[in-house]
């Protein structure tokens, strides 16, 4: 396997990621590390409120499309799967 694929998968893992970030960890100090756990996540402006919220919508819209999409294909699958069995009825 070429170099570049490896990176390629590597990175399309997050293993490159974690390992960045273990590293980016371990050369900071003890207080940089309790201030960097507090996470502000208060929207700061109204177009980062308005993007969250159409984020929102769009993620429950996704996931009411991969219902129906899901749904279309166990019915069609049962379709094929009942006319196999009828034709061999006979």
């Amino acid at each position: 396997m070429r170099e570049d694929e490896l990176a390629r998968r590597r990175l399309r893992s997050g293993r490159e990621l974690r390992e960045r970030l273990r590293a980016a960890r371990t050369e900071r100090g003890a207080g940089e590390r309790e201030a960097e756990r507090v996470v502000d996540l208060d929207p700061r402006s109204a177009y980062e409120l308005l993007t969250r919220q159409m984020v929102g919508d769009l993620g429950e819209e996704l996931r009411e499309i991969r219902q129906r999409v899901n749904g279309l294909l166990f019915v069609t699958v049962g379709a094929v799967i009942a006319d196999v069995v009828l034709r061999l009825a006979r």
